[in-house]
C-alpha cells in the first residue's frame, strides 16, 4: 500500500470488543479517536497504522 501511496492505514471496533481493541493494538495499531454513530448510539475506538 505505501508503494501507492497511501500513508495509513485506519480499523474501526465497538468499543466494548476489549479483545479486538487488544489485538489491533498488538498488531501495530495506535487508538486514533472515538466515533459514536448517530444512529445506533455505538461508541467505535478508531485506530490508525502508520504506512
Amino acid at each position: 500500500m505505501s508503494r501507492k501511496g497511501h500513508k495509513a492505514l485506519f480499523a474501526g471496533c465497538p468499543i466494548e470488543r476489549d479483545s479486538w481493541l487488544q489485538f489491533l493494538g498488538n498488531c501495530g495499531f495506535e487508538q486514533f479517536k472515538v466515533e459514536k454513530d448517530e444512529v445506533t448510539q455505538k461508541e467505535y475506538m478508531i485506530f490508525v497504522l502508520p504506512l
